[in-house]
């Protein structure tokens, strides 16, 4: 399963790719990535606990090894990334709005579903896969220049279980980015 995640991220290297141009932004301002009036960086791992994380999935940590950071030398600066319970969490910082706006459309010309979202964070929207045994259903959000992802490889019939779960992560995420 991990695998199919690492797998499934490529796919979405789209909208993980705006952190890079961010980073690059803010280093030629002289601004370390953290700027932005937010205070300072937050790890995908720390946004949530695993207290939080267990309550709202409803999901056992079956191996034990509670969440695992990705390796930083395999993302692109200004990116972090974790994994817990099948779920693969994405932070960058410095996203504004025409970035996220940018991410959005790009799903949306590889014909992965879009549903805009309202109500958390500044904006946020779902994004379906069409894979047949396995799809990509995940969540963005942006809160400030903040933009936060929750991403889980589902089965085409578990698509209507998990839309809730994700959102609720969202919901209990976005205030924690201000």
């Amino acid at each position: 399963m991990r695998q199919i995640t690492r797998t499934a991220l490529a796919v979405v290297a789209a909208v993980q790719a705006s952190a890079a141009w961010s980073e690059a932004t803010a280093q030629s301002s002289g601004k370390p990535a953290s700027a932005g009036g937010q205070g300072a960086t937050i790890q995908a791992c720390s946004v949530l606990t695993p207290a939080e994380f267990k309550q709202i999935t409803g999901r056992t940590d079956l191996l034990g090894r509670g969440p695992e950071a990705a390796d930083p030398s395999e993302l692109p600066k200004g990116l972090s990334e974790c994994e817990y319970m099948g779920i693969t969490t994405s932070l960058a910082d410095n996203v504004t709005h025409e970035k996220f706006e940018s991410s959005r459309k790009s799903l949306v010309q590889s014909a992965t579903k879009v549903e805009s979202i309202s109500g958390i964070g500044d904006e946020a929207f779902l994004y379906e896969g069409t894979g047949r045994s396995y799809r990509q259903l995940g969540i963005m959000l942006r809160v400030g220049e903040r933009r936060l992802g929750f991403l889980d490889m589902v089965s085409p019939d578990s698509v209507d279980a998990v839309k809730p779960v994700l959102l609720a992560l969202a919901k209990a995420a976005a205030p924690k980015l201000r």
